[in-house]
């Protein structure tokens, strides 16, 4: 995509067949600035020595607790194997093990070591003070209404 391609404030055009109204427009522009806060704030990630997709699969079993093998990889929408490679590489790496389910010896659970946590935990704050970064410029009364006023709306988007 060039840059003449871009609308200036970074957003880029709707999609063919998408309705130019005001909630589509401003479902574009959420999604166009969530992936550019998201790269940012990801730039940290690859001294972490970990790929994207592997630290997805550990953040999961960090801050969702223990998951079987099937639910990890429909939760990061991959097939079986997909996640059975991931898991494999974050086992060798000690940053998570599987261990057997009591009364089905088919089921495999897997969860975070401690490694993995303090990984995930870095990682996260590495994103946080990335984000916070771009804050430095607004004054605190912004900062704050901000805060309040994204965190109602997503909560609602979200359901909670």
């Amino acid at each position: 995509m060039t840059e003449v391609q871009r609308q200036v404030d970074g957003v880029l055009p709707l999609p063919s067949r998408v309705p130019d109204d005001p909630r589509h427009l401003a479902a574009n522009r959420l999604h166009s600035m969530a992936i550019h806060l998201l790269r940012t704030a990801r730039v940290g990630d690859a001294a972490l020595g970990i790929t994207p997709e592997r630290l997805s699969v550990l953040s999961i079993l960090v801050y969702g607790g223990p998951k079987l093998l099937g639910r990890l990889a429909a939760i990061e929408q991959v097939t079986p194997p997909a996640i059975t490679r991931h898991v494999d590489t974050l086992e060798r790496d000690g940053l998570a093990m599987r261990e057997p389910v009591a009364g089905d010896r088919r089921a495999i659970r897997v969860r975070a070591t401690s490694a993995g946590r303090r990984l995930v935990e870095q990682a996260r704050g590495s994103r946080i003070r990335a984000v916070a970064a771009l804050l430095a410029d607004l004054d605190d009364g912004t900062v704050a209404e901000m805060d309040r006023l994204s965190a109602q709306v997503l909560a609602r988007l979200a359901g909670h």
